[in-house]
């Protein structure tokens, strides 16, 4: 429930997921006489819970990196959104004028700025290598965009098959840096959220939902010490949606270990 005048929080699916995900958790980890009561939060927090009679305030955020598009940043998720729904359009186009014959890829290295605009011109062209690559051997490609001086790239994979993909965009030199990066994206959450619940005296819960392209497993371990800063965060759970959720950092549950035996 919202103060007057205030705008609840929407909150994202991954951040339902995470809050889901650890309410499973709990019972897994926790004795099974353990009684819990979750509630909607006054916002802050997100979500009020009540564990074995101590109150705790929720939290739940987001890990998502971002990339640039234009003079801006998006979300590398909502980029990869309009990508994706841009690439099923035209292959839908593609399957009713009968001319995808075969498995082909769309490599974009980076964002496409103004998609919308320039989606005509290069349906066009993605639409054009369909028709005349139809007798190709695999392998074949051709440039459809350039931008920032590196060419989004259509390749043919297979003769079988009917489908376009994409991928992209990519960074190797993120990539290569992402343990870095992601420790970064947690500091900011913890910094972010310790200031929006500061003036509330209950124990604070931090939930973490996992969107980060580059992330590992291993990743966390490294993060995952009491140098890298909890602010005053009693417990922060991470929830990947692969599998392998597990608590970051706790420092109060006794008994409570994680999959990630921490």
């Amino acid at each position: 429930m919202s103060r007057p005048g205030q705008i609840a929080k929407v909150k994202s699916e991954s951040e339902k997921k995470a809050k889901d995900a650890f309410k499973v958790f709990l019972r897994s980890h926790m004795p099974e006489e353990t009684e819990t009561k979750w509630s909607e939060g006054a916002d802050p927090p997100d979500y009020n819970l009540v564990l074995a009679g101590q109150e705790f305030a929720v939290e739940v955020s987001d890990l998502q990196d971002k990339v640039a598009v234009g003079g801006g940043l998006m979300r590398r998720r909502d980029v990869r959104h309009h990508l994706e729904k841009f690439i099923r359009e035209v292959e839908r186009s593609a399957q009713q004028d009968g001319i995808l014959f075969g498995e082909y890829c769309v490599n974009f290295p980076r964002a496409i700025p103004n998609l919308r605009k320039r989606a005509p011109l290069l349906k066009e062209g993605i639409l054009a290598f369909l028709r005349s690559s139809r007798g190709s051997p695999p392998g074949v490609e051709q440039e459809i965009d350039r931008n920032e001086g590196r060419p989004s790239v259509i390749k043919k994979w297979a003769r079988e098959g009917s489908a376009l993909f994409a991928s992209g965009p990519t960074d190797s030199s993120r990539a290569a840096e992402a343990e870095k990066e992601l420790a970064g994206l947690i500091a900011e959450r913890i910094t972010e959220k310790t200031e929006r619940l500061s003036k509330l005296a209950q124990e604070k819960i931090l939930l973490l939902g996992d969107l980060y392209l580059f992330a590992e497993r291993d990743m966390y371990d490294a993060i995952a010490t009491p140098a890298s800063g909890t602010g005053k965060f009693h417990t922060i759970y991470v929830h990947r949606p692969y599998g392998g959720d597990g608590v970051l950092l706790t420092s109060r549950f006794p008994g409570l270990v994680g999959i990630w035996d921490r």
